[in-house]
């Protein structure tokens, strides 16, 4: 039986082992999304995507590990994943609409996202759409001087994975913002 099953409820990935092995040149482990559930006295896991939609079916999740800080379970091929507990945000974003004058702006409101590589998908309702991607981490790096931080990221279509330009806070803090002059966002830690 998994003594306090239900502290474990929420959501899990990977985002951190895999973010931190591609950094140092190694071939990372796939990306793995978990929202888990209490189901008796085990789990019920739901593999879900980065956007928070679910990508797979639910499943009995065995753990080799559990603390308070992790997961630690056997992925494809019995490679360890360490899976690290996500934080709900809700988040607002803002983009000028082209041609406006005034400025008029395209918004979204009630954004749900996490901080363990959730993003959030934002296209204008323009003739020709602009399209941005967030994405928020709570980084914890394994070595060398750098802080922790909480970290709002902004994407684009031509940009791939690689960030345009990103924020940071103290994980402590309850938010983050960003303004790129050409859409800006804030996310708040659901309390």
């Amino acid at each position: 039986m998994l003594v306090g099953a239900v502290a474990f409820a929420g959501t899990w990935t990977n985002e951190e082992q895999v973010r931190f092995a591609e950094e140092a040149g190694e071939a990372p482990p796939v990306w793995v999304g978990l929202r888990v559930e209490p189901a008796g006295d085990s789990w019920r896991a739901t593999p879900v995507d980065p956007f928070g939609a679910q990508s797979g079916a639910a499943r009995a999740l065995k753990t080799e590990e559990a603390t308070a800080d992790g997961l630690r379970i056997a992925g494809e091929g019995g490679a360890m994943l360490d899976l690290r507990r996500a934080r709900a945000l809700r988040c607002w974003a803002a983009i000028p609409k082209v041609g406006t004058d005034p400025v008029q702006w395209w918004s979204r409101r009630e954004i749900a996202m996490h901080d363990q590589g959730g993003r959030a998908l934002l296209r204008t309702d323009e003739a020709v759409p602009q399209q941005f991607e967030i994405r928020m981490r709570n980084v914890v790096w394994p070595t060398g001087p750098n802080q922790p931080s909480l970290v709002l990221y902004v994407h684009t279509p031509a940009g791939g994975n690689v960030a345009v330009a990103y924020g940071w806070a103290d994980p402590a803090a309850s938010r983050v913002g960003i303004n790129i002059r050409t859409m800006q966002a804030s996310c708040s830690l659901v309390q």
